[in-house]
């Protein structure tokens, strides 16, 4: 009854979602592949957070849990450092497995639309990776990553 209503109603909610006010407040087809108008498209990018994830919220919960203290995003050191725990000379960075390229996960998956702009992103988050890392280990902090991907028990 009530998912029959929703099913009912879908393609009128699509229909109405691939429209976007032109002038004067009517209504105007978007030719635009996209399902939202531009304004709700920047608004939902907008929202995106770079700090305080909910992966990085998870990390963060175990290590307080388990008596770990720890350092968020120090300026002191090179790069935007997600966890630094000072006591241990170590370092976590808590990635996107879309941002940073995660082989064989099926949260990685390369766009099809600007392929090649989208890998030489995602390629160039790679490379940036390996430099921190490299900067970090010369600094004598170890490096550690959680990948942010829902974890199974």
């Amino acid at each position: 009854p009530a998912r029959q209503i929703v099913v009912r109603r879908l393609p009128a909610l699509l229909q109405r979602s691939r429209r976007t006010t032109g002038v004067g407040g009517k209504f105007l087809f978007c030719g635009m592949a996209d399902v939202h108008s531009r304004a709700i498209r920047s608004f939902n990018m907008s929202r995106i957070k770079g700090k305080d994830t909910k992966p990085e919220m998870l990390v963060r919960r175990f290590l307080h849990a388990n008596g770990f203290r720890y350092k968020l995003h120090d300026k002191k050191l090179p790069g935007k450092l997600d966890i630094v725990l000072p006591k241990y000379k170590t370092v976590i960075f808590v990635h996107g497995c879309f941002w940073h390229g995660h082989k064989n996960c099926k949260y990685f998956v390369v766009p099809k639309t600007r392929t090649d702009w989208w890998l030489n992103k995602i390629n160039g988050n790679i490379d940036n990776d390996a430099i921190k890392k490299a900067v970090l280990k010369k600094a004598g902090l170890e490096n550690n990553y959680a990948l942010g991907m829902p974890i199974e028990t």
